[in-house]
């Protein structure tokens, strides 16, 4: 029986108990607020691409405002007739959504707040210009609400206790990664190399220190960014092959648009390849510690090895062998850290 409302994995008949307790999200529910993430976060960063590339900005009613605001209040409303039905069935307020639903439904409610406060922002102070728009307080807020509200399949996956996904279950899992990754690339943006690539003979700056220390602070910053996004992910759940090459192409490909970078797409589709060949042979888990490990600091390794390699060849660097070699490891070495943070709780546990 389909508890009404939500969509459930299983179709087998529930008891009377069962049918009032909290509705469990299935795969099509799960796959729908995947869906709705992908449409709110392509309106950020159709945003985005208008404030970085459109200097007449004076009025907060555009349309690819209306793209993302449009994603985000379909969510909300999907969610809050959710929850009106389930409780016209009698089950308490705490109870009515889906498991796993009632933050990214906070995280909507802190969203339309922040959209409140943008519509009031740049009517006091005018429309953001470049990287004001990923500074701005009422964005910041509105990126809040964002992260909270794509996470609704992650959560609700969780919470399900199921550990053996299928390839199409695990589909809304990355697409809720690859989602909350871009939220916070977007976020910092001014400081990524995928952005903003210092080390290119293009962005060679006047005072050298200055390109060569934003360069490997914006390496470092996406590398711990990047692995404590997805280590948590791969501690909870087995992923299906092709998931990095997803991952990080679809994050590239957004992040192309702020700056017209589109050359460098390449390099998260070549390195998400090797980082599927790797998971495929390493299988890294939170039971496995020194595979994990060795994931985590491989993943950025080959990220910036394939990011070096390609600035090279499409436009070159005048960055010395001594310099992007040391931010390469440094890469590495600040995933592996993410990792021990991780695992390192399991070594302060006391024995029984």
């Amino acid at each position: 029986m389909r508890i009404p409302g939500t969509f459930l994995i299983t179709s087998q008949a529930q008891s009377p108990s069962q049918q009032h307790a909290q509705p469990v999200a299935g795969l099509r529910f799960n796959l729908l607020a995947a869906f709705i993430s992908v449409w709110s976060v392509f309106g950020v960063y159709l945003d985005g691409w208008a404030h970085y590339h459109l200097a007449n900005l004076d009025s907060f009613y555009t349309w690819w405002h209306a793209v993302l605001y449009s994603g985000v209040s379909v969510g909300g409303v999907i969610l809050t007739i959710v929850g009106l039905r389930n409780y016209g069935r009698g089950l308490p307020l705490a109870q009515v959504l889906p498991k796993g639903y009632g933050v990214p439904y906070l995280g909507i409610g802190l969203f339309v707040l922040g959209g409140i406060g943008d519509m009031i922002w740049h009517t006091l102070f005018g429309i953001e210009i470049g990287i004001e728009a990923l500074l701005s307080p009422s964005h910041l807020m509105l990126a809040v609400g964002g992260v909270l509200a794509v996470s609704g399949p992650l959560l609700a996956t969780k919470k399900s206790q199921i550990d053996a996904l299928p390839a199409l279950a695990q589909l809304p899992i990355v697409v809720a990664v690859t989602c909350l990754l871009s939220i916070v690339s977007y976020i910092t943006a001014f400081a990524h190399p995928l952005v903003y690539p210092w080390a290119g003979l293009a962005h060679r700056p006047d005072t050298i220190w200055f390109g060569q220390a934003l360069g490997i602070a914006s390496i470092l910053l996406q590398s711990v960014i990047l692995m404590a996004i997805l280590l948590p992910t791969l501690a909870r759940w087995r992923l299906m092959p092709g998931s990095f090459t997803i991952i990080l192409t679809l994050n590239a490909v957004a992040l192309s648009f702020i700056q017209d970078t589109f050359p460098l797409i390449i390099v998260a589709l070549i390195a998400g390849l090797l980082c599927d060949l790797l998971y495929g042979q390493l299988k890294p888990s939170a039971d496995e510690a020194l595979a994990f490990q060795i994931f985590a600091f491989a993943v950025p390794t080959l990220f910036y090895s394939v990011y070096f390699t390609v600035l090279v060849l499409i436009e070159g660097t005048w960055w010395s062998p001594h310099l992007f070699c040391g931010a390469i490891f440094l890469a590495g070495i600040a995933g592996w850290g993410v990792s021990r943070l991780m695992i390192a709780p399991l070594y302060f546990q006391k024995d029984d």
